[in-house]
């Protein structure tokens, strides 16, 4: 992919108009890492991932965003290859060899109750760690997710360096909206001595490439049209990527929407108002999910087989009442209430001091217990008490 000719304005500033940032890369992670959390997938013998497994990951992938052919990075490789790439650089999964499955971490769990602009704000620390001279020394986690992003223009053997000097040419942009071809113009006159982007059109295409499979995607980069002119500019959270700010704080969610998040219905569907990632999560413990469901609507059902499987794993009927209470933005229905006790009272529990540990080795090989906050971790807040983590990234 090379990049776009287009007849050059000798305004090297745009009048400002509005821009648009699309941060789509955080959606995938979370839906990929959440369904392997309630799910987890194997490999084959090839280190393949099994086709149905693949195909459910697919099938949970939320639809992109659509974006001008000309900011698109018009990637052939699949989408899902691409997701897990940003899963390893995150560190959010475990990967095992076959036939054991692949699992989500314990800074995955961590990842789902983070709200989308922490997420986002993990994400762009890792390439901050790149692209900003001077701090913290980057990971290999980092810099794969960032090579990972360039697709088949990873041969470039200085990658640290390359980095730095693309995380110095996004700079330039500093707070101003520019139309497309004099940022491209701007980033050609200074090439770096890297072999294979010396030149100024080896640069000019590698920036290029690097804006549209990693700043756009990651909302580091937003872009727009004037006059139906290409233009683009470094977001708030960009700005501070590329060590323009020291500082960013994404934005706060609407804390009444994601504090109880839920309705129980009569008919033991359970609907998610917002989405809830870390929820869905704990919720598989004691609910049927319901194909095809993303995001928000009724997701899973509580049922009499996932009350027996979630007493085998030593939770008990007050549990799951106390987790539906709190998550729940109106009071459970009376029949589901009386129907949840019952189901666990006729099902024989394990003994209680075998209990805890059922429910650690649910949490190692599958998904992670329903009971995850406590007083004495923070990291796991009651899901009354917010769906997000008091702290930084996990």
């Amino acid at each position: 992919m090379t990049s776009p000719t287009i007849q050059p304005d000798r305004a090297s500033v745009a009048a400002p108009t509005a821009l648009v940032a699309t941060p789509f890369l955080v959606d995938e992670v979370t839906a990929v890492i959440a369904e392997i959390a309630c799910d987890p997938v194997h490999l084959r013998r090839d280190y393949a991932l099994r086709v149905k497994d693949a195909d459910r990951l697919r099938s949970r992938l939320p639809p992109r965003p659509v974006i001008p052919a000309i900011f698109n990075h018009n990637d052939s490789r699949d989408r899902l290859g691409q997701v897990f790439d940003l899963l390893h650089g995150l560190g959010l999964y475990r990967r095992a060899y076959s036939p054991y499955p692949i699992v989500a971490k314990s800074v995955g769990l961590d990842w789902l109750w983070l709200d989308a602009g922490k997420r986002q704000h993990c994400l762009l620390d890792k390439l901050r760690s790149l692209l900003v001279p001077g701090s913290e020394s980057a990971d290999n986690y980092a810099l794969l997710m960032a090579v990972h992003g360039m697709g088949a223009d990873s041969y470039i053997y200085q990658t640290e360096n390359m980095w730095l000097a693309i995380g110095s040419a996004w700079s330039q942009l500093k707070a101003a909206t520019w139309q497309l071809q004099d940022a491209l113009n701007l980033w050609s006159q200074h090439p770096p001595s890297i072999h294979g982007l010396s030149e100024a059109a080896q640069w000019r295409t590698a920036v290029f490439k690097a804006m549209t499979r990693v700043a756009i995607p990651s909302g580091l980069i937003a872009y727009g049209s004037d006059n139906s002119r290409p233009i683009l500019a470094l977001t708030e959270a960009g700005r501070w990527a590329v060590g323009l700010e020291s500082s960013w704080t994404p934005p706060v969610p609407q804390v009444h929407i994601h504090n109880r998040p839920i309705i129980v219905l009569a008919d033991h569907s359970i609907v998610f108002l917002a989405p809830a990632p870390a929820l869905e999560v704990v919720f598989t413990r004691f609910t049927d999910r319901l194909p095809g469901a993303i995001g928000t609507g009724a997701l899973c059902r509580l049922s009499k087989g996932a009350s027996r499987r979630s007493a085998q794993a030593g939770q008990d009927a007050a549990q799951v009442l106390t987790i539906l209470r709190e998550a729940s933005s109106k009071p459970l229905p009376a029949n589901v209430e009386h129907e949840i006790t019952s189901w666990y009272a006729g099902i024989r529990q394990v003994r209680a001091k075998l209990g805890l540990g059922a429910c650690r080795r649910y949490a190692a090989s599958g998904p992670p217990p329903p009971l995850l906050h406590s007083a004495n971790n923070p990291r796991h807040p009651a899901p009354g008490a917010g769906l997000v983590l008091s702290g930084g990234c996990p």
